[in-house]
């Protein structure tokens, strides 16, 4: 998914996630690239490689977290996953003595790229 987009659908659904009442929302988005080689009786039986994209949703409503994770990044289901750590947060809320409070610091941005000595993307599949 092209880095922009991604940026802008989380935008969109940190500002729902206010809209809806958090106190606090946070999105974290991971590509992942990956090769998955199956094997039965010493024989290779599937070779696939591709990647994955997904995000990790906390909301703080009420002093309580809110976790969701979803591979579906598509904008509708951002936002449904927004509701739903809202409402596992909002449900968490009535439970807890201790309520969280977070302090007051602007927020940052942050892209982390991983750098392995050798490119696993570069290994021939018949070396892994």
């Amino acid at each position: 998914m092209r880095v922009k987009i991604l940026e802008d659908l989380l935008m969109k659904a940190v500002d729902f996630g206010l809209k809806l009442g958090a106190e606090h929302v946070e999105l974290k988005a991971e590509e992942t690239s990956k090769t998955l080689i199956t094997t039965k009786d010493g024989k290779v039986e599937v070779v696939r490689e591709g990647f994955e994209v997904g995000v990790n949703i906390r909301v703080l409503v009420k002093g309580a977290w809110g976790c969701v994770s979803t591979l579906k990044t598509n904008q509708q289901y951002l936002l449904k996953a927004i509701e739903d750590a809202y409402k596992l947060a909002q449900s968490s809320s009535k439970k807890i003595k201790e309520k969280v409070k977070l302090a007051e610091v602007k927020a940052c941005k942050d892209k982390s790229l991983i750098k392995p000595s050798k490119d696993p993307r570069d290994i021939p599949v018949n070396q892994k």
